[in-house]
């Protein structure tokens, strides 16, 4: 049975592949074409090339709105036919009028930047002095941007990354905590925050961000079921229902990826470019010496090659996978063993569309070639040797507070690590030590800590720890999930319904939290919130849709995810 299923799967994939084969030569063209409108170097620097004037949302705030009008709106600007009739079987008529959208049901389809870098697991650093120095030097830069009045609020993430940099489209900024660790003069952070900005200048949050960034808003879940149906009679198999919507629900990821990801890479990398330039062209108007953007390139540089390269992590996870599938098989779970075999057919197809499509960014060699030709058209002339701004940094940098706080989230960083290895011994050597001092009730360093005693068996301690880092000024969303978890675990329904509640409201009704919103309702008997719920989830964070589907059954994941 199983060698059929495997067949079926493989020849959904097949013909994936396929599909995508036969478009590559249509696509590439395509591809070089919109490459070709955006060759030619522009004839003055960036910043005079920006209209000025008032500056206004990319996206505007009653496009997003959660009314009926505004919902509306959101509708017919970002489904398609076949999606917005996909949407209408689950939202019947009322009273004689069309049925009111599921956007209108008080779902966000874009939350607010602050919001967002609170919903990402590594959480945020609240350091009052280091947020205040970046805000000051994003101060500095906007004197000379020009729009006018366009927002501005830097965070600082627990992220080691230093690549991994934020700007969301209502002028929040999440710089890496990585990044101020190797970080030695204030012309570097000048030219990343530069960059950050002038994303949020340019108005590169548009309706095709938003369309990219929040699957939220694509209600694609089961759009090719019928395909799919089509796909298992071909192939002579005898799957129920449940296994013909799981090979649906791959076909659509898959098919969603490739149009998606690959369709809008081109003008993320042309993004990439215009936002360089722009932090190029402040940062000198403000002053600052433009070494510190080759110096802050370079150090991305050598930090990504030192990371596992993308072939070296997809080897990982297809070694992962088949470990999964083979332990599924050899268990008589072969409805779990298709999900596998479907979801390494997934992750191959994506890997296809990384290459051929290529990232986000582009390469970090070649922006500094870029930045280099940038510089020396423009500004090679026209300025002086200039003296680079570390002063104030060095001081704030090397004080015994900040000093504490990075060396605790390297520690941090390196129990994460230990964790991921297994190595349970070290990572619980070290954790006590990430939470001392400034950290003491920082989100990601109680989380590692609660995770060390969880491994331990210690469930009082791994306790003791969340609530902690609940208690401090930045509890992360994920340190929330876990805390329900372990209450519902312990049967404290009234505690885990209050954070849960508390959560939803903190974190704007995160699609992390519609399981456990579902599984909640089904426990107090509401059968209509819990059917309401579960229709907003499967239309619309179509990625949660099988937990959402499976705390509607009453089954919910209590593990620590």
């Amino acid at each position: 049975m199983i060698g059929r299923r495997y067949a079926v799967a493989s020849g959904l994939i097949a013909l994936l592949f396929v599909a995508f084969l036969l478009g590559r030569p249509a696509q590439a063209d395509f591809f070089k074409w919109v490459d070709d409108q955006f060759e030619g170097d522009a004839d003055a620097p960036r910043i005079s090339l920006v209209e000025p004037g008032l500056w206004a949302p990319a996206v505007e705030e009653s496009t997003l709105s959660t009314d009926e009008r505004g919902g509306q709106r959101a509708r017919e600007r970002f489904l398609s036919d076949e999606e917005k009739s996909y949407e209408s079987r689950y939202e019947p008529a009322a009273g004689g009028r069309g049925g009111q959208t599921v956007v209108s049901e008080g779902v966000t389809v874009l939350t607010d930047g602050l919001t967002a870098l609170r919903q990402q697991s590594s959480g945020l650093v609240p350091d009052r002095r280091l947020k205040a120095y970046l805000d000051g030097i994003a101060g500095r830069l906007m004197v000379y941007s020009p729009k006018t009045n366009v927002p501005y609020d830097v965070h600082i993430t627990g992220s080691r990354a230093i690549g991994s940099a934020q700007a969301l489209q209502d002028g929040v900024i999440g710089i890496p905590l990585g990044v101020l660790q190797v970080a030695e003069t204030e012309d570097e952070l000048a030219f990343l925050i530069g960059h950050e900005l002038s994303h949020v200048i340019l108005g590169h949050h548009d309706s095709d961000w938003v369309a990219k960034h929040n699957k939220r808003i694509v209600s694609v879940a089961e759009i090719g079921i019928q395909a799919s149906f089509d796909v298992a009679q071909r192939f002579g198999a005898n799957l129920n229902e449940n296994e013909i919507r799981w090979l649906s629900f791959a076909a659509s990821q898959a098919s969603l990826f490739l149009s998606d990801n690959l369709l809008s890479s081109s003008w993320s990398r042309e993004h990439e470019t215009e936002a360089d330039e722009l932090g190029l062209d402040l940062m000198i108007a403000a002053g600052y010496d433009p070494e510190g953007a080759f110096i802050l390139l370079e150090r991305m540089q050598i930090w990504e090659e030192m990371m596992p390269s993308a072939e070296e992590r997809h080897a990982q996870q297809r070694a992962a996978f088949d470990e999964k599938i083979g332990a599924r098989g050899r268990s008589g779970d072969t409805t779990g063993a298709l999900q596998g075999i479907l979801e390494r057919g997934l992750f191959e197809i994506k890997g296809l569309g990384e290459a051929i499509g290529g990232e986000d960014h582009p390469d970090i060699g070649e922006r500094i070639d870029h930045i280099a030709d940038y510089f020396g058209r423009f500004y090679a002339e026209s300025i002086g040797v200039r003296s680079s701004r570390d002063g104030e940094w060095k001081a704030l940098r090397n004080s015994s507070t900040t000093t504490a706080l990075i060396k605790n989230y390297d520690t941090t960083w390196h129990i994460t690590e230990l964790l991921e290895a297994g190595e349970i011994d070290q990572a619980a050597g070290l954790a006590g030590r990430a939470v001392s001092g400034p950290t003491k009730s920082h989100a990601l360093p109680r989380m590692n800590f609660a995770r060390v005693r969880k491994f331990q068996g210690n469930t009082g301690k791994a306790r003791a720890n969340l609530r902690l880092g609940l208690d401090g000024d930045e509890p992360n969303l994920k340190l929330y999930k876990w805390a329900v978890i372990d209450d519902l675990n312990n049967n404290k329904r009234v505690s885990a319904f209050r954070m849960l509640d508390d959560a939803w409201a903190r974190f704007k009704q995160p699609p992390e939290l519609y399981p456990l919103k579902i599984y909640k309702a089904v426990l107090q008997d509401d059968r209509q919130e819990a059917a309401r719920l579960t229709r907003t989830c499967r239309i619309i964070f179509r990625d949660n849709s099988k937990p959402c589907l499976a705390a509607n059954n009453g089954e919910l994941d209590m593990s620590w995810n």
